[in-house]
Order: structure tokens, then C-alpha cells, then sequence
């Protein structure tokens, strides 16, 4: 079995993910906006298939991936709260989702670099690309 090089990315990248979805799932409670929670919904899909993709990936290679996300959620979903508070969970937030996405982007980028060869692992790590820009290229 050939091992990525530094399976620090995939874990960098599993559990940005896992932190999006906790956010993603935190403002689809917290929104009025039915625009905006049919939006953020499918990234929290899409997102929460590629996790469990990612997850069996490095169960596989004996990796243990990171379940509850990092700290970022926490202080993200306080200030979903406080927006919230204010009615401003709305549809301007789409430009900061897609900022987002495009960040996620990156790490895939660099989980690829990782990766070399491992052609199983390149290949989800570009299906998972493909469909995050796609999902980007449908809301704008």
C-alpha cells in the first residue's frame, strides 16, 4: 500500500471540512432565509459526503481522522449567533460561502501535492475538486 507523503494535509484538509459542515449546519438552524439555507445546504451535502469519503480514506490507511472539526467552528458559529441576533444571516453571505469554498479549494491543492502518485487518492481528491467548483460555478 503506497502511504501519502505527509498525511498532515489530509487531516489538515479533513477537518476543515468537518469545521465548515459544523458551521454550514449551524446557520441552515439559525437562517430565516430560505435562499440562503437552500445554498448552504447543498455545500453541507456535498461537503458531508466528501468527508465521509476522506474519513474511509484514512481509516484505510490508518490514520485517525480528527472527528470534531478544530476551534475555528467554535468562533465561527459565534458569530453565526451574533448575525443571527441581528437578522443578518441572509444572502450576503453567499460571496463569504463561496470565499469559503474557494479556500477549501486550496487545501485540496496541496492534499494533491501530497498525494504523489497514489492514483485512488488523487483521484477522489480531484472528483472532490470538480464538484466544489462546480457547486461554486452553479451560485454564482
Amino acid at each position: 500500500m503506497v502511504v501519502v507523503d505527509d498525511v498532515e494535509t489530509l487531516r489538515v484538509l479533513h477537518a476543515r471540512l468537518v469545521d465548515t459542515n459544523e458551521v454550514f449546519e449551524n446557520g441552515i438552524a439559525e437562517t430565516d432565509d430560505i435562499a440562503l439555507r437552500t445554498f448552504v445546504e447543498r455545500f453541507h451535502r456535498l461537503h458531508a459526503r466528501h468527508i465521509d469519503e476522506l474519513d474511509a480514506l484514512m481509516r484505510l490507511r490508518a490514520m485517525e481522522p480528527q472527528e470534531d472539526g478544530s476551534w475555528l467552528a467554535w468562533v465561527q458559529k459565534g458569530v453565526n449567533k451574533l448575525r443571527s441576533t441581528f437578522g443578518m444571516l441572509d444572502a450576503r453571505l453567499k460571496s463569504e460561502i463561496i470565499d469559503c469554498e474557494r479556500n477549501i479549494l486550496s487545501l485540496y491543492d496541496d492534499a494533491l501535492e501530497e498525494a504523489g502518485g497514489e492514483l485512488e487518492t488523487r483521484d477522489m481528491l480531484v472528483g472532490h475538486k470538480r464538484e466544489i467548483r462546480a457547486a461554486i460555478a452553479s451560485s454564482s
